[in-house]
């Protein structure tokens, strides 16, 4: 007889490249909807809705606009350039005048340089919304004519990557502006203008064209499909100088699969997850994650493919249209379903559900509700969020556009935060079709550390789970199972529904060569897993 401690569950994450039988114990082999912090599993966040029903029917990109000392907006733009400003609940159309619609699957860009804000799609000029204006324009002192795959910016200047002139594609093309003025757009993008500081250079040693890029401190990095530029303002003559990185294995997979955290860019490249600081690069997905995640990538729809971040809670979320066995729900017409989410602050891995996600951006939201303002159907369970929250409610979250896909139950375009779902601070309610079970199990487990060996019979007699839930009535499903060698099926006893404030174990008689442990929670609702034994007889070898 013995019994074997489990702890520091949120230590290692999910692993799926390597063998279960070769993990440590407290690392996982599956899961999804869940997170890991502080030593322990949670229950990822789910989704509320800040609005239902939106006026743009296909949704493609948002933008959040940051307000300093009030309630941001957030800016989406519909498949057929249409353009909305939702701000306090309220949609008005911000679409630049003369705009014909016009269904484009290419990504949007976009940014903010000294107060304007500014999109871009490949389909037609960069516009540009100015910090007193009432809708976007077309970009002013833009070469007419001209086109560009990304915009960004950079310190006082604009940058235009792969640059179409006159119907004449130039793939591996930059091109900057003059420098911008606080509140006004670039007046001249003309390099042959010796009184601007515009410039125009094509990197003739790059294999592939320019996929996008953006600024790394006081740097700017440029991403082909399999290779890394770094963009230095040197000033002098020569303004830029380019110089390519030694990096293998790199790139970008499509437009917006980068982000800047804390001076460094997490980057997905075709082949791999990595992150560099514009002089030394680090695979994070090798020998974790790598496999499997890529192996159900569906790159015909990688166009929709995108990379965000969850600044609450110190995630980067990589979006994409997978075929995982693991998805809850499959994407109809080429949008994300899928995410694989890293953990920055602890280094782990983990997996989610995404409802037809879009894009993503960060804003806060005015969630103060008044009598006048409540929806219909708002309870104390549906909606997050405490009294005290509703005086403090500047605090900014994830936000995403969701496309309908009617066959799940999405049968309307919104937009939705990302909060807790017990635990959370926004007083909005909870976006239904959009709650997936959570789960996570462990399989493979020898109990080599409680005196175990592969060749040794084991008979689990008991787990013991260290659970907490946050909502009365809430319990959390457990799960043992066992099976003979490696690659056998796993056989889990029927779905316990733990309660942790009237039970301590869940009894069991399951025995194999190797142990598993499952954990589920199919509601809306928090747990924190910290830890379990397992109540084990280890018996004859054969």
């Amino acid at each position: 007889m013995a019994t074997l401690p489990v702890r520091q569950l949120g230590q290692a994450g999910i692993i799926t490249d390597a063998a279960p039988e070769s993990l440590p114990p407290n690392a996982w082999s599956g899961g999804i909807n869940v997170r890991f912090t502080s030593n322990k599993v949670q229950r990822a966040p789910i989704h509320r809705l800040m609005k239902s029903g939106l006026s743009a029917t296909t949704p493609v990109f948002c933008y959040g606009l940051y307000t300093q000392d009030g309630y941001d907006s957030v800016i989406y733009c519909n498949n057929d350039g249409t353009i909305y400003q939702l701000s306090s609940g309220t949609e008005t159309n911000i679409t630049q005048s003369g705009h014909t619609p016009n269904v484009d699957q290419r990504p949007y860009t976009g940014c903010t340089n000294a107060q304007v804000t500014y999109l871009n799609r490949p389909d037609g000029p960069p516009i540009a919304l100015l910090p007193s204006g009432a809708a976007f324009e077309t970009l002013p002192n833009w070469p007419s004519g001209d086109t560009c795959v990304s915009l960004r910016a950079f310190g006082s200047f604009l940058v235009a990557l792969n640059v179409t002139k006159a119907s004449v594609a130039y793939p591996n093309m930059v091109k900057t502006s003059d420098v911008v003025s606080n509140g006004a757009v670039p007046d001249s993008w003309d390099n042959t203008d010796p009184t601007k500081l515009a410039t125009e250079n094509e990197i003739d040693e790059l294999k592939t064209e320019i996929v996008d890029g953006g600024p790394l401190g006081d740097i700017f990095i440029i991403y082909s499909h399999d290779e890394v530029v770094r963009m230095d303002n040197i000033g002098g003559g020569f303004l830029f100088e380019y110089t390519r990185l030694p990096f293998d294995n790199a790139g970008l997979v499509n437009q917006n699969c980068w982000i800047e955290v804390d001076n460094r860019h997490y980057a997905w490249g075709e082949n791999d997850i990595y992150v560099h600081d514009g002089v030394t690069k680090e695979s994070i997905a090798d020998q974790r994650i790598h496999d499997k995640f890529f192996q159900y990538l569906n790159m015909k729809d990688s166009n929709a493919f995108f990379v965000c971040e969850d600044k609450q809670r110190r995630e980067v979320l990589f979006c994409g249209v997978s075929g995982s066995p693991d998805a809850t729900i499959q994407s109809t017409n080429g949008f994300c379903n899928y995410a694989a989410v890293y953990n920055y602050a602890n280094n782990t891995w983990s997996f989610r559900d995404l409802p037809n996600v879009s894009f993503a951006t960060v804003a806060n939201a005015n969630t103060v509700l008044t009598y006048a303002t409540c929806p219909a159907g708002l309870e104390y369970a549906n909606v997050g969020g405490t009294y005290f929250d509703q005086s403090d409610s500047f605090s900014r979250f994830a936000v995403v556009t969701l496309v309908p896909n009617s066959p799940y139950g999405l049968t309307t375009a919104n937009l939705d935060a990302l909060d807790n779902a017990d635990t959370g601070r926004l007083a909005l309610q909870l976006d239904a079709p959009t709650v997936f079970p959570a789960w996570v199990q462990r399989i493979g487990f020898d109990a080599e550390q409680a005196g175990g060996d592969y060749r040794g019979y084991k008979q689990a007699r008991a787990i013991l789970p260290q659970v907490q839930v946050f909502a009365p009535g809430v319990t959390l499903g457990v799960q043992v199972g066992a099976h003979l060698v490696g690659q056998s099926t796993v056989a889990y006893d029927a779905l316990t529904a733990f309660d942790p404030t009237s039970m301590y174990k869940v009894d069991t008689r399951q025995a194999g060569r190797y142990l598993a442990v499952k954990f589920t929670m199919t509601t809306a609702n928090d747990f924190d897993l910290s830890g379990y034994d397992l109540d084990l007889m280890i018996t004859g070898k054969r």
